[in-house]
């Protein structure tokens, strides 16, 4: 008989611990009708996914979001017409169109429409509220910047995280200090 290779992806911790708290001393999850959520059935640490980092505090950037210029409604028309033209209808299982699920495909297009379309989906992404980048560099310096985009780019990428009953309810600014504790402690016995 073949063995079977199993892929973990995401494995839970090789020491078993709380990956928030560090605990390895837990109470396990109920059953179903435990009141947090799912059936996790005994199970002492259970993966879920946060985000890298906190949301940012250190700069305050209230006053320094510019909003773009909006597309005129002329513009807005050309733009969905172009975008509609690249949609390609996605197909379930047995072959039958789903409901509101395409894909875009530029290539669908003419090279004058891609020429234009490019430049309205510029000018439309730039229509967002967006951070004055000149503004920040000039209260903050350059470096605070690269700083603020990294930050801002691990607060807004998830990872898993296997943690205990106790921890996994903990809400995102209680999980980094606790997190942040447990690094401190692990940090100041490794000196």
């Amino acid at each position: 008989m073949k063995k079977k290779m199993k892929i973990h992806i995401n494995p839970p911790p090789q020491d078993r611990a709380c990956e928030v708290c560090g605990r390895k001393d837990m109470k396990p999850f109920g059953k179903a009708g435990d009141p947090l959520v799912g059936d996790f059935n005994g199970a002492l640490l259970v993966k879920i996914f946060r985000s890298m980092s906190p949301k940012q505090t250190k700069w305050k950037v209230k006053g320094m979001m510019v909003q773009g210029r909006k597309l005129t409604k002329d513009e807005k028309k050309e733009y969905n017409t172009l975008y509609n033209k690249q949609k390609i209808p996605q197909l379930n299982w047995k072959k039958e169109i789903m409901k509101d699920m395409y894909t875009i495909d530029i290539k669908l297009l003419s090279k004058a429409e891609e020429k234009r379309y490019k430049i309205l989906d510029k000018k439309h992404d730039n229509s967002f509220s967006h951070l004055d980048e000149e503004k920040f560099i000039e209260k903050y310096n350059k470096q605070n910047l690269e700083d603020f985009w990294f930050h801002e780019q691990l607060a807004n990428t998830v990872s898993a995280s296997w943690e205990c009953r106790d921890c996994i309810i903990l809400s995102e600014k209680d999980y980094f200090k606790k997190r942040n504790e447990r690094f401190e402690k692990r940090r100041k016995k490794n000196e």
